[in-house]
C-alpha cells in the first residue's frame, strides 16, 4: 500500500526521510492554495530540516511544496469549484487593486491640494509683504488664528473640576495643565502680533486706538483697527501703546476675521 500524502499538525509536509511516493516536490504551487483546497487537493509547504534557534528553540526551515501526485486529475474532476474560487480571488484582487488606486488617487489630490494652498500661501506673503498695509493684514489674521487657537483648546475657560467631567482618565491633570500651558502660550503669540500689529498701523496710517472694557475683568482691554472692510477689534489683558479708540464698537459679532480676509482679498486682487 502506497504511503498517502500528509499534513503534519503544523500544516506541513515533512520531507526529511523523503518525498512521499502521492506526492510532488516543487518550487511553487501551480494554483493559488484556496483553489487546490475547493478540490480537495492536499498541499503544504516542504519542511527539509531544523536549524537551532534562539533559546534553545529549534527553527524549521521550508523548501518549496509538495503536492498531491495526482492533484490534475483531482483538478479536473472539480473544474467548476475550482473556477469559482479563482473568479473570486481574481475578483478580490480587482477590488483590492482598485481601493488602492483610490487611495494613491486619494493621497495624489492631498498632496497637490497642499502643494497649491502652499504656493498661495507664499504668493500671498510675498505681495502683502511689500506694504506696511499688507504687512499689517498679515499681522492681524495671525493674532486672528492665535486667538482663535486659544478658544479652542479643551481647558479654556474652564477650572479642573469641570474639565474632569469632560476628561475621565487618570491623566485628566497633566492633560488640563497642557491644554492650559498651551492656550496661555497662543494668547503670549497673540500679544505679541498685537503689539506689531499697532505699530504697522501708524506706518500704514490705519485709524487705530484702545478702549477699556469694564465687563471684562480678565482681558479689560480692547484694541480696535478701522480697515477699509470695517472695524476688527481684539481684547487683551494689557494696554499696549497706542492712541485711545475715538470710536466705539459697531457692536457687530465674531466680524474681526471675515474683515480682516476681506481685506486682503482687496489688496491680492489689485
Amino acid at each position: 500500500m502506497k504511503e498517502q500524502l500528509q499534513l503534519n499538525r503544523y500544516g506541513c509536509v515533512d520531507i526529511r526521510a523523503g518525498v512521499p511516493e502521492t506526492g510532488l516536490h516543487l518550487e511553487k504551487l501551480p494554483l493559488p492554495e484556496a483553489a487546490l483546497q475547493a478540490a480537495g487537493i492536499v498541499s503544504g509547504e516542504a519542511l527539509v530540516k531544523f536549524l537551532p534557534g534562539k533559546r534553545n528553540r529549534w527553527k524549521p526551515q521550508f523548501d518549496g511544496w509538495v503536492i498531491e501526485r495526482n492533484w490534475e486529475q483531482k483538478f479536473a474532476d472539480h473544474q467548476v469549484a475550482v473556477d469559482n474560487v479563482l473568479a473570486r480571488i481574481e475578483e478580490e484582487a480587482q477590488r483590492g487593486e482598485a481601493q488602492e488606486t483610490g487611495r494613491d488617487e486619494e493621497q495624489q489630490s492631498q498632496r497637490s491640494e497642499a502643494a497649491k494652498k502652499g504656493a498661495e500661501t507664499r504668493k500671498k506673503n510675498r505681495i502683502l509683504g511689500q506694504t506696511p498695509y499688507g504687512q499689517l493684514l498679515l499681522t492681524l489674521e495671525s493674532a486672528q488664528q492665535a486667538s482663535g487657537t486659544a478658544k479652542s483648546r479643551a481647558a479654556n475657560g474652564l477650572r479642573y473640576r469641570d474639565y474632569k467631567r469632560l476628561d475621565g482618565s487618570e491623566y485628566s491633570r497633566a492633560n488640563y495643565h497642557r491644554s492650559r500651558c498651551a492656550r496661555d502660550n497662543d494668547y503670549r503669540a497673540k500679544a505679541a502680533t498685537l503689539r506689531q500689529a499697532c505699530e504697522l498701523a501708524q506706518q500704514a496710517e490705519i485709524p487705530f486706538g484702545w478702549q477699556p472694557d469694564p465687563a471684562n475683568s480678565q482681558v479689560p482691554w480692547v484694541v480696535y483697527f478701522d480697515l477699509p472692510t470695517g472695524q476688527v477689534s481684539f481684547h487683551a489683558r494689557s494696554r499696549g501703546e497706542g492712541p485711545e479708540y475715538e470710536g466705539q464698537w459697531d457692536e457687530v459679532e465674531d466680524g474681526s476675521a471675515d474683515r480682516i480676509q476681506a481685506a486682503i482679498r482687496e489688496v491680492l486682487s489689485d
